[in-house]
């Protein structure tokens, strides 16, 4: 499967199990069958950091390097990776239909297919924090300041799935995102990224102030992007600002863009701000089993977990 996500430049763990569950060829190659279990995607990260730590195995497909000695070369080969991999494709089945004789008609469809992967490919279009392979590399080699700036967004994603809380993710890469500008694709989520770090190192007014930049934002993120950053400010207006009645309006506005998964810990910042201890600690209770019960182990779920339960335990002291 890596090889797979490595010749195609697919480089999330979670949406390389979703094409190959959806593609019968990649389910083919990896010899699953029509009804074969997938993997979930956690087990990359799982013997990546953990069976596998010394083996060389899985170094090959992480091209990340540690602190900032980043050659972009070899990312722009790994951004290359899933266009040339298209025009291998089509350049062997066009010479095996060509040569079939009608018998190899089927190849047919895969070379044309393949060549409009390799014609989208290189189309040069962004969405979010997505680009086009053609868009990829033509920031990596025309503006390899802002391509800079990119690889340290995805260092720093490297080591928050690790289990890297977000006072422990490395300084230099940290101040390296914060550079990013306020029209780059990457600026909503190095700005919630901030936001984390701060409020990890119990720098809540300076953390307020990504989050707002956030807010001011907002509009250019998708629905659930919204969501999730209104949540967050009604989680920080109970538990930081101390105002419940602010921390609601947030939460309003996330509900009227859909239905939360959770809401436990904004309740349970309204409840602890009003007073309410028994049920802020059943509340945030709930929000730590839940993400225990996802098994859900990156660095922001662990900061995440500790900060519930001190909270939790703060509860139950005034309680007593």
């Amino acid at each position: 499967m890596l090889l797979i996500g490595y010749a195609y430049g697919i480089r999330s763990e979670r949406l390389l199990c979703g094409e190959v569950h959806l593609n019968l060829a990649y389910r083919w190659f990896c010899r699953l069958g029509l009804e074969g279990a997938m993997p979930d995607h956690s087990t990359f990260s799982k013997n990546r950091y953990g069976r596998f730590r010394e083996s060389h195995i899985y170094r090959v497909f992480r091209p990340l390097a540690s602190g900032m000695d980043f050659q972009l070369s070899r990312f722009a080969w790994l951004v290359a990776g899933g266009p040339i991999a298209s025009l291998a494709l089509a350049i062997v089945c066009g010479v095996v239909s060509a040569q079939g004789n009608g018998h190899w008609n089927w190849i047919g469809t895969l070379f044309w297919a393949s060549t409009f992967l390799l014609i989208l490919a290189g189309i040069p279009f962004s969405s979010g924090l997505n680009k086009s392979d053609g868009a990829r590399l033509w920031q990596l080699i025309h503006h390899p300041e802002e391509a800079r700036r990119w690889v340290s967004v995805l260092a720093l994603q490297s080591e928050e799935a690790q289990g890297l809380r977000p006072r422990e993710w490395n300084s230099m890469l940290f101040n390296q995102i914060l550079e990013v500008g306020p029209f780059a694709s990457e600026y909503l989520y190095c700005q919630l990224l901030a936001f984390y770090r701060k409020l990890d190192e119990g720098r809540e007014v300076d953390a307020l102030e990504h989050l707002e930049k956030v807010l001011a934002a907002s509009a250019r993120g998708g629905k659930a992007l919204r969501q999730a950053f209104f949540l967050e400010a009604a989680s920080a207006s109970g538990m930081v600002r101390k105002n419940p009645t602010q921390a609601r309006t947030w939460l309003e506005r996330a509900c009227k863009l859909g239905k939360p998964e959770s809401t436990d810990a904004v309740e349970a910042s309204i409840a602890m701000c009003e007073g309410r201890y028994e049920e802020a600690a059943s509340y945030w209770k709930s929000a730590r089993e839940r993400v225990t019960r996802r098994k859900l182990d990156s660095g922001l779920s662990r900061f995440a977990k500790e900060k519930w339960a001190t909270y939790e335990a703060a509860c139950g002291g005034h309680q007593g």
